[in-house]
């Protein structure tokens, strides 16, 4: 016996809920991470680095566009967004 999927009342769309739930869900987020954001935060001034990059591949890149703007708005300090690829292919500089 198979269960059937209640019907959407709205539309029929699952993603149109996701990106409205986008701004709380980055604010709940944000939240959560505070602490962790403040004590890496506070590591990275305290070993004197000049600079933070941040990577990932598919979904955890763009969990890194968020999370360099997490990382400049609690911590002060700048960062950057660098794709998984680029970053082992065409990297920066690192100190």
């Amino acid at each position: 016996m198979a269960l059937e999927a209640k019907p959407r009342e709205k539309h029929p769309f699952y993603m149109y809920d996701y990106i409205h739930e986008q701004p709380d869900v980055v604010e709940k987020t944000l939240k959560e991470e505070e602490g962790n954001i403040e004590d890496v935060s506070e590591e990275i001034v305290k070993r004197g680095y000049k600079r933070v990059i941040i990577t990932g591949s598919g979904t955890s890149y763009h969990k890194s566009l968020i999370s360099v703007y997490a990382f400049e708005n609690v911590s002060g300090f700048m960062a950057k967004a660098l794709h998984a690829y680029e970053f082992v292919n065409y990297s920066p500089k690192l100190s």
